[in-house]
């Protein structure tokens, strides 16, 4: 088998469950996979026109006074197929709603709360923020890695839509624990894992140049203008002020007055750092419910690592040879929100590139337990380890359970036939 094969060196690997896995032999050949692993110079992403960035001008998300974050700090048994993890609550739960989990390794569940047990109040943190236990059913969940794993009843989203309201609920929970926490080096790197990750609300003033796209998009021609709000920190520097949703942001509006149109741009990190001036900081959350301040060392430290050049760096494409008769397991990867919406981004690269007639999606296990997603392209021979250089590049800030993508053509695809028994991704 010939593959391209693309891997993305994050700041934290993370491992998966497939269904409905298939045993394959594999011919001798090759194959090929793709890389985030860059250089040690910054990423950098060009200013200019054409770039299209969402814009909002009015809060659309509905503010919930109910809101909750809580990182599990610990998890016992309890009676019958029960469980509790304990934690500081920040907000409100009740029990019989429905919540996410977020954990490290980038699974993602949906439980129901089965009874709440407030133990103390933590009255010098804030008046919303008490120890609490947390109840849910299965034991099946105790399999799962619960350090730092954050319950939110806040919704997730993988990406950026600009029909819903900015939510970044896995760096609000760490952003709650990083006092306690910040000492440890692994939720030093998975805090800013996901700072780096996240997408925040940036607040501009328009010039009344700016024209308003279709479904919150718009495009950022050469010569529009629009003002950035800076802060003074304690120590007399600026900072780039970030919010991490609406509800953050309503700390400024109490600050702006009347005057502010609540005008927004949602924006990237390496957005952000490209609109820093020397020696500028950037604070999320200046207004609470908790700030923090990413100072210019510590952005420099972050942009020079190899885990940020693996999610935002340069891809290579590397092949690699299959021996004969080694083992892989082939199959449809588990539905997740990651798996929907590479799907999505497959479908939209497909639409724009007539070149090609089909992408299908399966996941690939191989005999040390590495799992892969595998793209299958119907495109031309010639060109195609650029193709799956762009594809990958379209899907990889969506690569956080599964880090590894690798690519084939359908032409060098027969050894898949078997495990494709679904209609493929997408068909011209």
């Amino acid at each position: 088998m010939f593959f391209d094969k693309l891997k993305k060196e994050l700041f934290h690997g993370g491992k998966g469950q497939s269904n409905e896995d298939r045993n394959v032999s594999a011919s001798q050949g090759q194959f090929s996979r793709a890389s985030g692993e860059g250089t040690e110079k910054p990423f950098s992403r060009a200013a200019g026109g054409g770039a299209e960035e969402p814009l909002s001008q009015t809060a659309t998300g509905e503010e919930r006074s109910k809101r909750f974050t809580l990182m599990a700090e610990s998890l016992e048994i309890a009676a019958g197929e029960e469980f509790y993890v304990e934690g500081d609550l920040v907000g409100q739960a009740q029990a019989g709603e429905l919540v996410t989990v977020l954990y490290r390794d980038g699974n993602i569940a949906h439980p129901v709360i089965e009874k709440v047990e407030i133990l103390e109040k933590k009255g010098d943190v804030s008046a919303d923020t008490r120890t609490a236990r947390l109840y849910f059913s299965g034991k099946k969940a105790l399999d799962l890695d619960w350090k730092y794993a954050v319950i939110t009843d806040i919704p997730y989203q993988i990406e950026v839509d600009v029909n819903k309201a900015v939510e970044n609920p896995y760096l609000l929970g760490l952003i709650q624990a990083f006092d306690r926490h910040s000492r440890e080096e692994d939720f030093w790197n998975l805090f800013f894992r996901e700072l780096v990750r996240s997408h925040y609300l940036l607040p501009v003033r328009m010039d009344g140049s700016m024209p308003k796209g279709q479904g919150g998009e718009v495009t950022l021609e050469k010569g529009m203008t629009f003002g950035v709000y800076r802060v003074s920190l304690n120590d007399g520097s600026s900072a780039l002020p970030v919010y991490t949703d609406w509800v953050a942001l309503e700390g400024m509006a109490g600050q702006c007055g009347d005057g502010w149109k609540r005008e927004t741009m949602v924006m990237h990190f390496p957005q952000l750092v490209d609109m820093l001036e020397e020696g500028e900081s950037i604070i999320v959350n200046p207004y609470g419910p908790k700030f923090f301040v990413v100072d210019p060392k510590t952005i420099a430290n972050i942009v020079n690592s190899s885990g940020y050049q693996g999610e935002f760096g340069e891809a290579r494409v590397a092949s690699k040879t299959v021996q004969k008769d080694e083992k892989i397991l082939l199959g449809y990867p588990a539905e997740s929100e990651e798996v929907e919406a590479i799907r999505r981004r497959l479908v939209a690269f497909g639409k724009k590139h007539p070149e090609i007639s089909v992408i299908d999606l399966l996941l690939k296990v191989d005999e040390e337990g590495t799992q892969s997603y595998l793209v299958i392209v119907d495109v031309p021979e010639e060109g195609c380890r650029d193709c799956f250089g762009s594809i990958y590049n379209a899907c990889r800030d969506l690569l956080h359970r599964v880090t590894y993508m690798d690519f084939v053509t359908l032409r060098r695809a027969e050894f898949a036939r078997t495990a494709r028994t679904e209609p493929p991704v997408y068909q011209r």
